[in-house]
Formats: C-alpha cells, structure tokens, sequence
C-alpha cells in the first residue's frame, strides 16, 4: 500500500493547475499541501501521535516553527504601527496563514514520504519516476497537436489559449524541474537499478522530446551545469560508466543545440525585448536584498508591502542599462503599481522564501541539504547522477524555479539512497 501512494504521489506532483488555487491562493496550484496534511493526520492517528521528527524532517518542522514566530511578530508590529490590515486586496492575517499552510503541506509531505518509502528497495523507489516520465512524453506531444487549447479543462488559472508546451502546470516554465528531475531519476533508475539498455534509451528520446517540444533554456542550461558538476565531482576516478554517461550528454547537448538553437535565439531575443529575463533577474535580486535587510524575515505576508517598495526603490540601476528599454520594465512596473497580490512574487523559490525568513532562514535550509542530502551520498559512482541532480536542482531553484513538491521528493531520495549506502 506505501509503494501504491508513494507511486500516485509521484503522478499527482505533475499536475500543477488546480481549482484549489481559488481557495488556497499559490498554495492550490498543487493538490498537495491538502493531500499531504491529510496523509499526516493519518500517520499521526497510525502511530497514536507519537511522532518523532528528527534530521531533515525534524529541521524543515523547526523551520516552520521559526516561520510561524516571525509571521506572528511582524503582523503584531504592522498592527501597531496603525497601519491598515488590508495589503494589495489581501487581508495579511489570512494571507499569513495561507503562507504558513503552504510550507506546513511541504514538511507534512516531507515526513510522509520519507516514512512511506523507508522500507522500499532502490526499484520501488526509483520506478515510478520512469513511468510518469513517459506518460510526460505522451501528454507532450498529445498537447503539441492540440496547441493552443490543450487540456483546458485542466488549467484553472494558467492562460487560455496558450501556445507553448505546458503539460499540466500552469506556464511554460514550469515544467523544466519536472522534466529534469523525473529524467534524471529514470535515468538513474536505468543504469543503476534495473541496468537495463532498453530503459536507458527511452529516458533518453522522452528526455529529447520534452526538451525539443518545450524549448526551455533553463533545462538547456542544467544539462550543460549536470555535466560540469559530474566531471568537477569525479573527475580523479572517472569509471566506465561515468564517462560514457558524460558523452552521452555532451552528444545531447550539441544534438539539442544544432536543433534547437534557432529556436532558442528567437526565445532569448523575445525575453530579451519584453519581460522575462529583466524581471528574473531584478526580482531575484530584490529578493536576496530583502532577506539581507531584515535578515529574520518579514513574515508570510508583509512581502506584500516591501516587496513593490524595493522593486520602486532600487529600479533606478536600470539607468545604467540602457538598451533595457522602458517595454522591458512592463512587468517589473506592473508589481509596483499592482493593486492586488496576484502574481507579486520573486521569480525564485528560495529567494522568495529568503523574504519569509530572511537570510538566517534561508543559511539555515541550505546547511541542512548539504548535511542531509548532499554529503552523505559520497563519491561513489552510482549516487553520483542523484548527487549532481540535487546540486544543479538547487541552483535552479535560487536562478528561477519555484520550492516545488517534486524538488523536495528528490531530496527524499537522496536521503533514502544515503542511508541504504551506509546500511
């Protein structure tokens, strides 16, 4: 029964655009935080709430509980200050607690996991990320037909029509984390687990497929960064295998390069001219320098506020850019001026976070992945490719990705792979 929900756990993480965000805000565009807190009711009731937390679990719960004091704090500082409890169309005590319910979904999702998966084997669980990753395939290229109203009837918020591959998130760029987390745990799983050619190849062409289809440069870029990271790693004790999965991937990148690079120029261009990159690299900034500033955190809310007032404060830099002209800035002008919170966020999952709990919060996160996820798994070859794919999943999340729920199921797989390499 634990392989059996651990396997629709690994299916529901895909889907990304649910009705829920209507009740729940940022927190609903996944089915998980509600999934997750119900499983963790049901492990509580299993064990007779005698659970006891402890290495990553334990640390992500006292994160919560550090993010639940500040949150606290700075609302009873706002109140006093006599300013008003209402902040872009949100009433910040309720938008506190749909904060705090979104990271409680993460670490509840974190301990059940864990727990369910303590007992399985490397197959049980690895497998499951091969499977989903060909139903990714086959959804991909389903949708490339039906362009630009692919599954409507599955996209709540995400733009109606849309005209690039999305699968079943909310926006294009969504799916680069899935896709390489989901190809490098497949690919693992061929190698490693199942040593099986036939496996291997075919999370390659579904890797190529969802790479050509969605066009994405950042997944382009953790390809380039995932063979860097293999050779900096082992490069003194390069086996058979290391090196051949090394060429493999250097052919993949010149393979998708020579295809998919006038693509990708016309892509850069467009980002270049419009929003994208401009407001990524602002907003990221802003959001790192906000953690510096209030280095305990503003609170789940209160972002609300001093995030268009920094954006407003510091956008003056861009005089020194002046090829950046003032179309560039549209996005970036539409979260200073916005008069609701909707899409109000730093382009980054930790750096938005590093607003909630500062950079105490954020050094404190990062400490316990290295410990818990990164160190234990050693030089070893065969946790090398879990190894690199934790590392590069990281960075991503600090460039442009969000703290998603399949980024902390690779952590849990690493913890696994970890403690069944030391048993």
């Amino acid at each position: 029964m634990s392989a059996l929900v651990y396997s629709i756990i690994v299916l529901i993480i895909i889907y990304q655009d649910s009705p829920l965000v209507f009740i729940l805000g940022s927190s609903g565009y996944s089915l998980l935080p509600v999934i997750s807190i119900v499983m963790m009711l049901e492990r509580l009731y299993s064990k007779r709430f005698r659970i006891r937390l402890k290495g990553f679990d334990g640390g992500l719960f006292k994160l919560f509980g550090y993010l639940t004091l500040v949150s606290l704090i700075s609302i009873i500082f706002w109140l006093l200050s006599g300013r008003g409890i209402i902040v872009l169309g949100e009433n910040i005590v309720i938008k506190t607690l749909k904060g705090l319910l979104n990271f409680l979904g993460i670490v509840c999702f974190v301990y059940c996991m864990h727990d369910y998966s303590k007992s399985f084997t490397k197959k049980q669980i690895t497998a499951p990320f091969y499977y989903v990753l060909i139903f990714m395939t086959v959804i991909c290229i389903i949708e490339s037909f039906l362009l630009p109203n692919a599954f409507n009837f599955l996209h709540f918020t995400g733009q109606i029509p849309y005209g690039r591959i999305r699968l079943l998130t909310k926006e294009s760029s969504w799916t680069t984390l899935l896709i390489y987390i989901y190809s490098v745990l497949s690919l693992y799983y061929g190698l490693y687990v199942c040593k099986s050619k036939k496996i291997i190849a075919t999370t390659i062409i579904c890797f190529v497929v969802l790479l050509y289809y969605t066009s994405s440069k950042t997944l382009m870029l953790a390809v380039l960064l995932s063979v860097v990271v293999v050779f900096v790693l082992n490069i003194k004790k390069m086996s058979k295998k290391a090196i051949v999965l090394s060429v493999l991937l250097l052919i993949l990148i010149f393979f998708a390069y020579s295809v998919l690079w006038s693509k990708l120029q016309d892509s850069i261009s467009i980002s270049m001219q419009y929003t994208s990159i401009p407001t990524r690299i602002y907003t990221t900034t802003i959001g790192l320098l906000i953690g510096v500033v209030y280095p305990f955190g503003t609170g789940t809310a209160l972002y609300m506020y001093i995030f268009p007032d920094f954006l407003k404060r510091f956008l003056y830099v861009f005089n020194y850019f002046p090829e950046i002209t003032e179309r560039n800035l549209s996005e970036i002008n539409y979260y200073i001026n916005a008069t609701s919170d909707e899409a109000v966020s730093v382009k980054s999952g930790f750096l938005q976070y590093n607003m909630y709990w500062g950079i105490v919060g954020t050094i404190a996160v990062i400490k316990m992945i290295v410990k818990y996820c990164i160190k234990p798994l050693g030089d070893n070859t065969d946790t090398l490719l879990i190894k690199m794919c934790v590392i590069i999943s990281t960075l991503l999340t600090f460039i442009s990705m969000g703290m998603t729920y399949e980024y902390f199921l690779l952590l849990i797989v690493s913890i696994h792979l970890s403690q069944e390499k030391h048993e």
